[in-house]
């Protein structure tokens, strides 16, 4: 080989090797770039994993909420066993996700959602004490609050997650995911609330209202889901809202509500006649004839009326309670026309014992009236309601499993599809620089042959 060859060969292998280098470059970029994607979705599929593990956790801390309440609720005397059964049950959930805190730790670390997962976990080891209380029966807000704030938390993490990692089309899944989490926890608000007050026998106003929200809150979140039907079939919002369930559901909530009613009527009834109330007040004006006892007994008149009113229109009540609810009334208004004889005979001169024998009204039947009234505020059966809103919440929660499978698989798939395009580009460029470097060496032989 002359001197001349070998500088010509010179440029052929510079341009041969540069060839090379930046084929390697892009090469490297795209792989990386691959690389890159598979590991963020197994990093997604982890963080996404972890959450939908820690949302298992809440069907059984919204049972143990329920069966705490209503243990507290009765003193001790209802739902021992069961509270027992279910906390072994919670805490073996728990022992499964121990299994996951390596997981745990590797999608949040570094990031708000670790924060998150530090809170959630500081709160489920603060369960012990809660116990205690509850066992010990010392009541505080603090035995219920737990339970709805871990499980707020934990909800709250999942759609943090979901905000935070946006994934083309699973927005709608995970919206019907969250939907149903809340749905799940409102359902066991309510059969935790309600389940204190059947057991309790007690029920005031703020107790009703948050009752009422709850109903309100779950009507309007299927709603939504009726609408939303993508991964949710039509037969699973069925089985949740089927009547055969809402229908023994519904004619407790009626019960309570017509319960609540009904002891809040016969209070105001009862204070309106008993003692300071009308016949009091008519005795006074009867003996005394001052202008102060004919107003005051006016008013409560006028209370009374009313509250009657109210009862009356208590959807369901029976006949035996209308003729009860007639027979106060027409001695009270049998009062209440006395009350201008009692002023017409004081204005005549006539003494209080004839005017006493004058106004004689036979309130027996009132009075018998108002207890037969009180034997209908029945007892509702605090075990009746728990299971039977249980069975709805099962329902519940098969739809929100089966769209967690839904988003495992989908998880997965995403996972999948990036293993299966970085193998892919890998094979490629693989292919592509081989090919290069076969086509480069007949290039360069067939150049040094040709000079």
């Amino acid at each position: 080989m002359t001197s001349k060859q070998r500088l010509t060969r010179i440029p052929i292998i510079t341009i041969i090797l540069l060839l090379l280098f930046f084929s390697s470059v892009i090469s490297a970029f795209l792989m990386t770039d691959k690389l890159n994607k598979l590991v963020d979705a197994q990093y997604l599929s982890a963080k996404y994993g972890v959450a939908l593990e820690l949302t298992e956790l809440i069907y059984e801390l919204q049972k143990e909420r329920g069966l705490s309440a209503g243990f507290s609720g009765s003193d001790g005397k209802l739902f021992q066993e069961n509270l027992l059964e279910q906390r072994t049950k919670t805490d073996l959930r728990l022992q499964d996700l121990q299994n996951l805190v390596p997981a745990m730790r590797l999608s949040g670390g570094g990031t708000e959602n670790s924060v998150e997962l530090d809170n959630i976990n500081d709160r489920l080891q603060q369960r012990s004490s809660i116990r205690q209380n509850v066992d010990q029966l010392i009541k505080t807000v603090e035995n219920w609050s737990y339970y709805t704030d871990l499980i707020a938390k934990i909800i709250t993490h999942t759609h943090n997650i979901h905000v935070e990692n946006g994934i083309a089309g699973f927005g709608q899944l995970s919206s019907n995911y969250s939907a149903l989490l809340n749905l799940q926890e409102l359902a066991g608000q309510e059969r935790g609330t309600i389940n204190k007050v059947i057991s309790s026998g007690h029920m005031n106003t703020s107790t009703y209202q948050q009752i009422s929200t709850f109903i309100a809150q779950q009507d309007r979140l299927i709603k939504e889901l009726q609408f939303a039907r993508k991964f949710l079939p039509e037969r699973v919002i069925e089985n949740i809202t089927h009547k055969s369930i809402n229908g023994r559901i519904n004619s407790v909530r009626q019960s309570l509500i017509a319960k609540y009613y009904k002891n809040d009527a016969l209070n105001r009834m009862q204070s309106s006649t008993g003692y300071g109330g009308l016949i009091h007040v008519f005795k006074n004006y009867v003996l005394r004839g001052d202008e102060q006892y004919y107003d005051q007994f006016t008013t409560l008149h006028l209370r009374l009326t009313d509250v009657i009113w109210e009862y009356r229109n208590i959807p369901g009540i029976s006949f035996k309670e209308v003729s009860a609810l007639d027979a106060i009334e027409q001695a009270f208004t049998a009062y209440r026309e006395n009350m201008v004889v009692v002023e017409d005979m004081r204005n005549s001169g006539a003494t209080v014992a004839e005017i006493d024998k004058m106004v004689v009204v036979d309130d027996v039947h009132a009075l018998e009236g108002i207890k037969l009234l009180q034997s209908y505020i029945s007892p509702i059966v605090a075990g009746d309601w728990f299971w039977k809103s249980s069975l709805r919440i099962d329902k519940i929660n098969d739809a929100r499993q089966r769209l967690k499978g839904y988003a495992e698989t989908y998880l997965d798939d995403i996972e999948q599809a990036a293993y299966r395009s970085a193998l892919l580009h890998g094979l490629f460029i693989g292919f592509v620089f081989i090919t290069l470097c076969f086509l480069s060496a007949r290039l360069y032989s067939r150049l040094s042959q040709a000079r």
